[in-house]
This record gives structure tokens, C-alpha cells and sequence, in this order.
């Protein structure tokens, strides 16, 4: 979700007054916020809490200020930031910043309920209910055919703001039909928002037409009846309608046609449910949009996030945005408690460092860590995927804890070791002879010695280099390791290698 400096200032101005300076930023994502302390360096996107008074000098990067205290000054022609001062008898920085993370935070939950409905339920009335605190307004939702799929206005109840469903009608009374009757065709064929006034009630309307596939499929209406509104109401209005879109594909409730979602796909697969090769095609056409040709990707990618601190998560709905944002060709969904991201990969795909790579700074930030499986050609492998992913995050966070990213490819080798052996001990499979060489005691070890020597592909000048002995002091090492293990066979050396490499790796 993009929370804008829109936003932000339209509902601080509910309990503040709010004074702007520097330069609108327009369209520009911020981030969480945070205090701004001497030595800060101020990132594009940031949102920094400060007295007035401790401003920067430097006023060059796209970040948004939010000031209290004394008013800012000396503000220069060529500052690229945004100010907010914040007027009024208070000097509390945590004040001030529980005030704007609050904002965050009813954004996010409300970005997170609604994400989860459409991927769920597809309540429309549920997705009103939830809405309806965010826009203080009525919302009403039609389809394509004038039929309300739902109502919903702002009722106050002892002082309380509550949500009233209204379902005392099915389509569009025809009295209120009439009134843009001849307007009709060409309202519902604008793919950008529009006013519409309702001369009857005396009230203007925000309306965002649905579109799937250049198909008009219904219309999301935001009535000014409570309080005017304001120009974040816009932006959040159309990522709502987004939402419904969604629901509405998933609920299959455009004309004559049964939608399904590439996301629902996938939860699905990962969930062991069947899914037809039919469905698989149609929501992969559905995701393309209707301007690319159907291509299916030769291989896929599935990556799984885990967080190291549960207790202080963000909301599901906004961590997949961030990393949809992140990977623009990805579909990312919460699954059992962790982030799962399926990627199609290119045909010049390589490894996964890009990928480790772009996903580094955000899970530093948020303090996660990502597993990710072996490309795959079959999509419908994608719940194996999915646990290569978390083979990858457990066998690396054992092996490399300080790691943020594991592919399962550099710990398949590990993996398979630490499951061949089944119920067993891998004490309890050792052989007589290794186990007399392994404990052996004396000033020669001959139990490294075998490791080095198969390491190399028992060539003796190398083991010798690796060991730093003369390849006639290693010689006879070997003629007494022969005495005590046969190692001639192909097949043999497998075997000690994997007893060897398990024996290490236990102790």
C-alpha cells in the first residue's frame, strides 16, 4: 500500500493543526516513520518526527518532516522536502509519533482485512463494513447490471460511529436510474474516476468504474453525505475498488464467465487441493491482462519469508505489497504463518543472487529471512517448492545463522545427508573398520588423512600439499589405512565419504 503525505496530513489536520512548507510530494511511497536525531541521514521516502527547531540545513532529499515546537524557518527555494509543523501546546516527541503511527497503522489493518477477504471470503458487505471507518462516508457497490451488490453507510450509535448494511434493494431504484440514464453508456466506459452529482439527494458521488479485460464488470460509488471528501479519499477509494475488483473476479461475478484468481491458484497448490490445468490457464490469462499474449514460463521460483520477530509483524496484506513492489512479477500470499513469493523465471535464469540481492535491504529492515527452493518446470510441484524453501531456511539458519538468504541448491548436499540415514543414528551405521581408523590414537591422524585423500580424488601430490607433508610421509599413512579400510571401489568411497562428512557434521 502506498501511504502518501496525503493521507497522512488529511487525517493529522482531524486533530492538529497542520501547516505545510517545502515542496507537495506527489505520488512518492513513504516509509515507517521515525525520530530524527542528530547524525541521521535522511533517506527518500522517510518520514522523520522533530522539533522545528532541529530541522535540517540540508533540505535536498524527498522525505517528508513532520514538526512540533517552534515553526520551521529560513526554508529555502530549492528544498525538496515536505514539512508538516503541527501548531499547538505540546512538546512530546512520542506524542507526536504515536499520532502518526496510528495513522500508519489503521492503513495497514485495514489493507490487510481487506487483502484477506479477497483472497477469501469475497464478502462484498464484509469489505463495506470494514471500509466504512476509513472514508466516513456511504459506499455502495453495483455491477454491470445496476444490481447493488452492496450498501453501506456511517450510523452513530451512543455517541459511536458504526456501519449500517442496507439490503432493501437489489438494483438501482429507477427513480435514481433515470436521473443518468442518458449518461449511462458513457459513465461506464470511462476506465478513470469520476464525479457524478445526485441532483435528488443533493450529494456528489466518486465513482471508480471495474474493468477485467477491457469488460466493464460494476461501479464503486463514495457518497460526500457525512464529511467532504478529501483528496486522500481518492487515492485510498481507488485502491478499495481494486479490492472489489478482485473479490468480484474471485466470486465469479462478472457476466457470464467464472473467474479465478492466480493468487486462489496458487494458496491451492500449496494447500494440496486440486486445481485443473483449465483453471491454471485462465487465471495465468487473467494475470498477463489482456494487452500480452498467454505465455506459460518455462520455470518458477518459490522463496518463503520467515520473520524473527512475530511479535511485531506488520500486516500480511502490507508485506506482500512491498514485495510485489520489489519483484513486480511475483505473486506473493501469507501461508501458515510465512510470506510466500512465486516467481516466473526468464529462460537466461542463472541463480537466485538477483533475487538475494534485491531482497537483502528488506530483510534487513524488517528482520526476516528467505529460503528458496530449486527452479521448477511444473507448477503444479509448487507445494514441493515451497518445502525446499523451508528445507533451505532450516538447514542454512543451522549451518550459516547469520545468513539473511538460503537457496536450497547450496544445501541440498546437506539435506540429503541428514535424511539418509533414515530413523537411524548415523553412529549406529558405521562400519567396524572406519570406526577402529576413526578412533585410533596415536600421533598420526588417520582419520583426516582418508578425508583429504578422498577430497582430492585420492590423488596423493595434492593430499600431501592440503596436508602440508612430503608425499613420502604420506605414502605410508595410506599403506596402514588400507590395512584397515578398503577403499578401492567406486561405490566404497561414496560410502566413506557420506559416513565421514555425517560423523563431522553431528559432532
Amino acid at each position: 500500500m502506498y501511504i502518501t503525505s496525503e493521507i497522512i496530513k488529511d487525517i493529522l489536520a482531524e486533530s492538529f493543526q497542520v501547516t505545510e512548507y517545502g515542496r507537495t510530494l506527489q505520488d512518492q511511497t513513504l516509509l515507517l516513520p521515525a525520530f530524527y536525531m542528530k547524525g541521521t541521514v535522511p533517506v527518500p521516502g522517510g518520514v522523520y518526527i522533530l522539533r522545528g527547531s532541529e530541522l535540517p540545513e540540508d533540505l535536498r532529499t524527498a522525505c517528508l518532516y513532520i514538526c512540533f515546537g517552534s515553526a520551521p524557518s529560513g526554508i529555502r527555494r530549492n528544498c525538496c522536502a515536505e514539512i508538516f509543523y503541527l501548531a499547538g501546546n505540546f512538546s512530546d516527541y512520542l506524542h507526536v509519533f504515536n499520532e502518526v503511527q496510528k495513522i500508519y497503522d489503521t492503513i495497514l489493518q485495514w489493507e490487510s482485512k481487506m487483502q484477506d477477504i479477497a483472497e477469501h471470503s469475497c464478502d462484498i458487505e464484509e469489505m463495506l463494513r470494514v471500509s466504512i471507518p476509513i472514508f466516513e462516508n456511504r459506499i455502495a457497490v453495483t455491477d454491470y447490471s445496476l444490481r447493488i451488490l452492496a450498501y453501506c453507510e456511517a450510523t452513530t450509535v451512543n455517541g459511536k460511529k458504526e456501519s449500517k448494511i442496507n439490503r432493501s434493494f437489489d438494483h438501482v431504484p429507477h427513480g435514481k436510474s433515470v436521473l443518468f440514464d442518458n449518461d449511462y453508456r458513457k459513465m461506464t466506459s470511462s476506465h478513470a474516476p469520476y464525479h457524478f452529482t445526485d441532483k435528488d439527494a443533493g450529494t456528489d458521488n466518486y465513482c471508480v468504474n471495474l474493468f477485467l479485460d477491457k469488460e466493464y464488470i460494476g461501479t464503486c460509488s463514495l457518497m460526500e453525505d457525512c464529511r467532504p471528501i478529501r483528496k486522500s479519499d481518492y487515492l485510498l477509494f481507488q485502491k478499495f475498488s481494486e479490492y472489489i475488483t478482485a473479490a468480484l473476479v474471485r466470486q465469479s461475478a462478472g457476466p457470464g464467465r467464472n473467474y479465478v484468481t492466480l493468487k486462489s491458484i496458487f494458496r491451492q497448490l500449496l494447500e494440496s487441493l486440486p486445481v485443473s490445468k483449465s483453471e491454471l490457464m485462465q487465471a495465468l490469462e487473467i494475470a498477463s491482462g489482456p494487452q500480452n499474449s498467454l505465455t506459460f514460463p518455462e520455470y518458477w521460483l518459490c522463496i518463503t519469508l520467515q520473520s524473527a520477530n512475530h511479535d511485531k509483524l506488520l500486516p500480511p496484506g502490507y508485506l506482500c505489497s512491498s514485495l510485489e513492489q520489489l519483484l513486480p512479477e511475483c505473486s506473493a500470499l501469507s501461508y501458515d504463518g510465512d510470506l510466500v513469493c512465486i516467481l516466473p523465471l526468464a529462460d537466461d535464469f542463472r541463480d537466485a543472487e538477483p533475487f538475494s540481492a534485491t531482497l537483502t535491504p528488506m530483510l534487513q529492515d524488517m528482520n526476516f529471512q528467505a529460503g528458496c527452493s530449486l527452479p521448477f518446470h511444473d507448477i503444479f510441484k509448487l507445494r514441493t517448492a515451497y518445502q525446499q524453501s523451508l528445507c533451505a531456511l532450516k538447514t542454512g539458519k543451522a549451518k550459516h545463522p547469520g545468513r539473511l538468504f538460503y537457496a536450497f541448491r547450496d544445501y541440498l548436499l546437506d539435506y540429503m545427508l541428514q535424511n539418509c540415514c533414515g530413523s537411524f543414528d548415523p553412529e549406529d551405521l558405521l562400519i567396524p573398520e572406519l570406526e577402529k581408523l576413526r578412533r585410533h590414537k596415536g600421533s598420526v591422524d588417520y582419520w583426516n588423512t582418508l578425508k583429504s585423500y578422498l577430497d582430492h580424488e585420492c590423488n596423493a601430490s595434492e593430499t600431501a600439499q592440503d596436508m602440508f607433508l612430503h608425499r613420502s610421509s604420506l605414502l605410508p599413512r595410506l599403506k596402514k589405512i588400507r590395512e584397515i579400510v578398503d577403499y578401492d571401489s567406486a561405490e566404497t568411497r561414496l560410502l566413506l565419504r557420506i559416513y565421514m562428512h555425517l560423523l563431522d557434521t553431528d559432532q
